[in-house]
């Protein structure tokens, strides 16, 4: 599965050079973000290694379609003297974000079928890209 998303991630650093080209940046994280959330779908429903295996692929490649636009964005946008604390700051509170998720999931996981979870935190990441197609600071990024 770690190979699968390497792979993915691989063509979708190639590939976002090109998009970057064509699109804005916020337009290009709102697309990876919800079809990784697309992809998270899928892989609720995947019933073969082999399916499961590209759907692995597919989230690399948004992953990477997303997470570059959104990195670039905070290095363009944040002053240079505070850059170095911004980035910081914005991992320490991503990070921080998944312990709640992580323990929620943890305690799901024990009551529901964990193919259902994660189609549902696929549908709720198409949601985040859906809301945040709304905002234009977040949509229009240039």
């Amino acid at each position: 599965a770690e190979a699968s998303l390497a792979t993915g991630a691989v063509v979708g650093g190639v590939a976002v050079q090109a998009l970057a080209s064509r699109f804005r940046k916020g337009d290009l994280l709102i697309a990876g973000f919800a079809l990784y959330g697309a992809m998270l779908v899928a892989l609720a429903f995947a019933t073969r290694l082999e399916t499961a295996l590209a759907i692995f692929a597919a989230l690399g490649f948004a992953n990477v379609i997303f997470y570059v636009p959104n990195l670039t964005a905070v290095q363009e946008l944040a002053p240079d003297r505070v850059r170095g604390r911004v980035m910081g700051a914005r991992l320490a509170l991503l990070n921080l974000s998944w312990l709640p998720v992580i323990g929620l999931a943890g305690a799901f996981a024990d009551v529901y079928p964990i193919a259902g979870l994660i189609g549902l935190a696929g549908v709720f990441t198409i949601a985040v890209a859906a809301v945040g197609s709304l905002i234009p600071i977040v949509r229009d990024i240039p």
